[in-house]
């Protein structure tokens, strides 16, 4: 747990704010994202399954983004 809370004290800056993410498929991924003050986007990734999973993210600020998060991991994305 002390790890998944680094990735919002690290990647999350005060005054970002919470967007809203939606999944176009049934998963089992949990996620949430925000704009930071500088105006990037950070989506953060928690897979809990046993099992890796490959997400694909589409932005219309840079297009598509596919990767694996490996089983029981968490991921962050900063664009």
């Amino acid at each position: 747990m002390f790890y998944h809370l680094g990735h919002f004290s690290k990647f999350v800056p005060p005054g970002s704010r919470r967007i809203k993410v939606t999944s176009s498929n049934k998963t089992s991924l949990e996620f949430i994202g925000f704009v930071t003050p500088q105006s990037h986007t950070v989506m953060v990734v928690l897979n809990t399954k046993a099992r890796n999973t490959t997400i694909r993210i589409t932005d219309k600020k840079v297009g598509v983004i596919t990767d694996t998060i490996p089983s029981h991991s968490i991921q962050t994305y900063i664009w």
